[in-house]
């Protein structure tokens, strides 16, 4: 406090406490700090989950990859098998012999319905599904799988009998093999 002269007569103060303030302050600058961290922590897990899926995704590709390859490669003997033991048994064996081939052909059968399931099973996992399309004689397509289940009849007191409508096109596009794999499993499973 000044005099009218401007000498210094006295000394006026204001106190405030501020610890509260300044102890939120520091409070706020660990909350931020460790804030700052967990983010960083964050970023690096949701880095190291990116990477994982993208390795993952990966190996179910090659996965997929691989079992589409080699059902392919398996496919193409299998059908030879098939077809010659067709061809064998309408040669004129004798009843052992054509026991023996039978069982061939339904091996061979077996074996192609496992590995388009096998193929079915990486497509799905592979993300895609496709189906082919080409032409195909349908009556000779049935008769085919007609044939090939006769041996599941063996002595059992059934009758498989395949008769198609006349309305029926004769040729259709389609998959045939899907369509094959579809008439297989249902009149295997009547059959049963």
């Amino acid at each position: 406090i000044y005099d009218d002269a401007q000498n210094l007569i006295g000394l006026r103060g204001v106190s405030l406490n501020i610890t509260s303030e300044v102890k939120a302050k520091q409070e706020l600058e660990q909350t931020i700090v460790a804030l700052k961290q967990a983010n960083e922590e964050i970023e690096n897990y949701a880095a190291t989950v990116k990477e994982l899926a993208f390795e993952a995704n990966a190996a179910s590709r090659a996965k997929s990859d691989f079992l589409t390859n080699i059902g392919h490669e398996v496919r193409t003997p299998i059908n030879i098998i098939n077809g010659m033991s067709y061809l064998a048994l309408q040669s004129g064996l004798n009843s052992k012999q054509q026991a023996y081939v039978n069982k061939i052909k339904d091996a061979g059968n077996s074996l192609l319905n496992i590995l388009t399931d096998i193929l079915d099973f990486a497509s799905r996992d592979n993300g895609g599904f496709v189906l082919n399309k080409e032409h195909f004689d349908v009556a000779k397509l049935l008769r085919s799988i007609v044939d090939s289940l006769h041996p599941q009849v063996g002595s059992k007191d059934i009758d498989v009998n395949l008769q198609i409508s006349p309305e029926v096109p004769q040729i259709l596009v389609g998959d045939k093999a899907r369509i094959t794999q579809v008439f297989t499993n249902i009149i295997g499973n009547a059959i049963k």
